[in-house]
């Protein structure tokens, strides 16, 4: 069986929009559809602390999980500094913007238990 992984940022449209200039209903759709495609979808999810680390946000993957038949569950990725530091190396516009906290071990394990324990499905993973 084929499968698709697909990024969940935030579960608020509005501070979805406010951090990626666009909203995520379309990216909700999308999820949908290809769950029901028959595809096993992951949704993979970058944890930053103090931008995505709400209760709001955990509650809407564990539901996301629970409601589409075709997604094995989600896989929490921690927060890292890779990506502005090449964004500086290159010039990109926009490259000056601030570096996010990286979140602890203990920070993704209870992250990870909230999500369970509000009956949402997680692949197995390693940090």
């Amino acid at each position: 069986m084929k499968g698709v992984l697909v990024d969940w940022k935030l579960t608020d449209d509005r501070e979805h929009r406010r951090w990626t200039g666009t909203g995520n209903a379309h990216i909700r759709d999308n999820i949908a559809r290809l769950s029901e495609s028959g595809l096993q979808v992951i949704l993979r999810c970058p944890m930053i602390p103090g931008i995505n680390d709400d209760d709001g946000h955990l509650r809407g993957i564990a539901e996301l999980t629970r409601a589409c038949p075709g997604m094995l569950g989600a896989e929490l990725m921690p927060y890292h500094r890779l990506g502005t530091a090449k964004a500086r190396q290159l010039g990109w516009e926009g490259a000056d913007i601030a570096e996010f906290d990286v979140p602890s071990a203990e920070q993704m394990a209870a992250w990870r238990e909230r999500i369970v324990a509000l009956g949402g499905r997680l692949v197995q993973q390693e940090d």
